[in-house]
């Protein structure tokens, strides 16, 4: 049993006389691929697929050894979800009337090991499986919707992509568990908490139990981290958008309002969708996810996605007039979490209850002493945040290096800086400017993520008072600049520009389009909505007139 604490050392239950420092992600990934294992049958099945001559009777004499995952199989594929023309009666009908990849696929997602199941609390089990199944049904609506294309290798990473939460519940234990319900509840991104404590998260432990299964690579690559340095192909890189835009609906259909924004955000600008389309994909939705749910005999909660979906919407729309205090509560709660994990980790030092596997089984081998690290203390939000911008500070890069752009952002708060930024220039009788930048989404020789990180860069060499620049949608950052008039921010605007081509990097990119709204006198009744959404027109004109140019106005 790995029991974890961030810090020097920790006693491990199962071993007394002995001490354990942080598990590192090889060590866990040990841990799990000794208590999960893929069935006989589905190993034996990967095996005749990586033949290129593999017969479709081979691999139905292989499924038949299985009858309840061949049940299983005919199942879901005689439900709506495949809406084949008539009933399929046996595996030589299936194979024929979907192909031999859609039903390899099924059958690896419905293989999955029952150990990563066994002893999980009811209600950790019955979100995984309704975020899951949600994820996996969106992600094929969507491929098939936008791309035209087959989406069941999309459905099949989507029921794969959280298997490292599963593993992690397994190998951690009731800390971990604890530690994964009040991210929920505080509604905080749960992976961002478990790389700041634990240095890796359920994503990277998961790919990593997709590639000791052998899985094929074009599933495990779609979940692998971007590699800066090597493209990759196009069917990779469809995939994982797709994937990024399943995973924000199906936590907005989870009750996560908070992501409705972003979702949103990123529909509009990396597949062209509005808000209606989103709603018809939540439309289709609800009966899916409960057909497949009882499909694989899983748990899940009542669901009424189209109320989900009108709460989210509603949510965006109310005014925010504690920004400034709810974000600051929301950074606090999110460092006491991660400090009550390690230490209750550390000081749990009875027998923790074992889900899932052998408690008898042998320990490995310490590393060397000499591998022992302590990670580093993660920095806080109220660190980093100056006196002078705490209003506009406290929000989704606020917990990364001054230099740095989050490229990973949770929570898509840019509006609500820039409402608390207007309340502060409103008390001191200060202007307000916004720009809103957007780098043309095509592929460059230099990746997105970097060009922003420069972008972001530069702004913050500027040392204005107050100012932030905060991711606001893909591709797109929005620069808040307090105390600022429409020539003070044009000339701003020029110069960052300036500054971004003279980069060898901002060289490689293709067209970089501004778009800047100043308020030079902010009512009581002023809406910073209107300022975001003229400097949004702006930006649309300035891409509309070539992408690489900078439309202002002043409200």
């Amino acid at each position: 049993m790995l029991v974890l604490r961030w810090q020097e050392f920790v006693v491990c239950p199962k071993l007394p006389s002995m001490v354990r420092r942080l598990p590192t992600l090889d060590e866990v990934a040990r841990e799990a691929q000794q208590l999960f294992t893929l069935p006989a049958v589905a190993l034996k099945l990967l095996e005749l697929t990586n033949r290129a001559d593999v017969a479709a009777a081979e691999l139905r004499a292989c499924l038949e050894q299985d009858p309840a995952l061949t049940s299983k199989v005919l199942r879901v594929v005689n439900s709506s979800l495949f809406g084949l023309s008539r009933k399929v009666a046996d595996l030589h009908q299936a194979v024929a009337l979907l192909g031999v990849k859609p039903l390899k696929l099924l059958v690896l997602g419905f293989s999955l090991p029952d150990a990563m199941f066994a002893g999980v609390a009811r209600d950790v089990l019955a979100r995984y499986w309704k975020l899951t199944l949600t994820r996996a049904l969106a992600a094929r609506e969507l491929m098939e919707r936008i791309w035209r294309r087959g989406g069941d290798e999309a459905l099949i990473v989507g029921l794969l992509a959280d298997l490292g939460f599963l593993a992690l519940v397994q190998c951690l234990g009731p800390p971990y568990v604890a530690f994964a319900r009040r991210a929920w509840e505080a509604e905080s991104d749960l992976v961002g908490l478990e790389q700041r404590a634990l240095g890796y998260d359920h994503r990277q432990l998961t790919v990593r139990l997709l590639d000791q299964w052998g899985l094929p690579e074009s599933i495990v690559a779609a979940l692998r981290p971007c590699d800066p340095h090597t493209p990759p192909p196009d069917e990779v890189r469809i995939l994982r958008s797709v994937l990024r835009l399943a995973e924000l609906l199906a936590h907005v259909l989870c009750g996560e309002r908070h992501r409705y924004e972003r979702l949103v955000g990123l529909a509009r600008q990396e597949h062209r969708l509005d808000r209606e389309a989103l709603a018809a994909v939540v439309q289709t939705l609800q009966q899916q996810v409960t057909q497949l749910a009882d499909v694989l005999a899983v748990p899940i909660d009542a669901l009424d996605y189209q109320r989900l979906w009108e709460d989210a919407h509603a949510h965006l729309t109310a005014a925010a007039a504690e920004a400034a205090l709810s974000l600051a509560q929301a950074a606090r709660r999110e460092d006491d979490l991660v400090a009550d994990f390690a230490r209750q980790a550390a000081t749990d030092v009875t027998q923790p209850e074992r889900v899932g596997a052998d408690s008898r089984a042998a320990p490995r081998p310490l590393p060397p002493a000499g591998e022992t690290r302590t990670p580093p203390r993660p920095t806080t939000r109220t660190e980093q945040t100056a006196a002078a911008g705490a209003h506009c500070r406290a929000g989704a890069m606020a917990d990364q290096p001054r230099s740095g752009v989050s490229v990973a952002v949770d929570e898509p708060l840019w509006l609500l800086h820039v409402r608390s930024a207007a309340q502060l220039c409103r008390t001191q009788r200060q202007p307000l400017a916004l720009l809103l930048m957007a780098l043309e989404p095509r592929d460059l020789p230099v990746p997105s993520e970097e060009l922003l990180r420069l972008l972001a860069q530069l702004c913050d060499a500027q040392e204005l008072p107050g100012a932030q620049c905060l991711r606001a949608g893909f591709n797109r950052l929005a620069w808040c600049l307090p105390d600022c008039d429409r020539p003070q921010a044009v000339a701003l605007a020029q110069g960052l520009r300036r500054q971004f081509r003279e980069n060898p990097l901002g060289r490689a990119a293709g067209p970089l389009g501004m778009g800047l709204a100043v308020a030079s006198h902010i009512a009581r009744n002023f809406d910073a909505a209107m300022l975001a959404d003229a400097a949004d027109r702006c930006l649309g004109a300035a891409q509309l007139s070539g992408g690489d140019c900078l439309k202002s106005i002043d409200l």
